[in-house]
């Protein structure tokens, strides 16, 4: 997929991706040499860039930041609860996929790329990095990521936040499986990012068959249920379902938050190109 990946760039309508170091052309105008800022170093960068003079009386590194460079900073948060691993196919299995492959093409646009998987807390996997060089490094620490325990997204989510200073691009891969999922979305808002929600649920949670009498188990809690899943009650879930997909839409749109729901049967090259382009988060 390197090839097609390599052809596309992240969606940002607040700041665009523009090159550090000359991997891609900009339009902007302004003076490249004209000193603006400073922001910590991230692998990857050109050491060039870095103030040695800062770096003796501080013992930090420190890149200097000129007029027209101004890297998309993404921020990919993985929901790694045991929710998300079920599914045929399974969910995380696509999670982790789609996060390696936005996250290599955020890293093919200068991109400055942060990979933290979310369970009751959020824990960084990969970075802050930046440069093409350091897409073998992302593509094995999001191979790392396991699913485990439960996710409480508003809690997960306030730990990113409250580490995390710099807003950017958040792009948020969950099933939004838990009472707080509205609550983690609307915090990730109040981080000033701008938000992506990628909505990964597996085929028979969209579409259950009827069955006799089953147990139903709950992959987080191990609680369990017995149920008769007739007509009547796949009726009823369908029902539900709609509503509270309905929901997660509703509040995307009124937050002008760009949201994609995928199947875990999809190919990932089908919803990078298909799924996610329509939802305007590459192109």
């Amino acid at each position: 997929m390197l090839p097609q990946l390599d052809r596309l760039s992240l969606v940002s309508t607040k700041r665009q991706p523009l090159p550090l170091h000359g991997e891609r052309r900009s339009n902007a105008r302004g003076s490249s040499v004209e000193f603006v800022d400073y922001r910590g170093y991230a692998s990857g960068d050109d050491l060039r860039r870095v103030d040695w003079n800062l770096y003796g009386r501080s013992g930090q590194l420190f890149v200097k930041q000129f007029e027209d460079e101004r890297a998309l900073v993404v921020h990919i948060l993985v929901d790694a609860s045991l929710s998300m691993d079920v599914g045929e196919p399974n969910k995380l299995e696509l999670a982790r996929a789609l996060a390696g492959a936005l996250g290599y093409v955020a890293l093919s646009c200068a991109g400055r790329v942060t990979v933290a998987r979310l369970r009751t807390d959020a824990e960084v996997v990969f970075g802050p990095a930046q440069g093409k060089n350091r897409a073998a490094a992302l593509l094995t620490s999001v191979g790392t990521v396991r699913a485990a325990g439960q996710t409480d997204l508003d809690r997960a989510v306030t730990s990113f936040v409250s580490r995390e200073r710099t807003p950017g691009l958040t792009i948020l891969i969950s099933d939004l499986l838990g009472p707080t999922w509205e609550t983690g979305i609307r915090r990730l808002l109040s981080h000033e990012s701008e938000v992506v929600v990628v909505h990964v649920l597996a085929p028979d949670e969209l579409a259950p068959e009827p069955a006799e009498e089953v147990r139903l188990i709950d992959r987080e809690t191990g609680r369990s249920v017995e149920v008769r899943l007739d007509r009547t009650a796949i009726d009823r879930y369908r029902e539900r379902l709609g509503r509270w997909l309905g929901a997660v839409e509703m509040l995307c749109g009124r937050s002008k938050i760009r949201y994609a729901r995928v199947s875990s049967s999809t190919p990932v090259a089908e919803a990078l190109l298909g799924h996610l382009t329509r939802a305007g988060v590459v192109r």
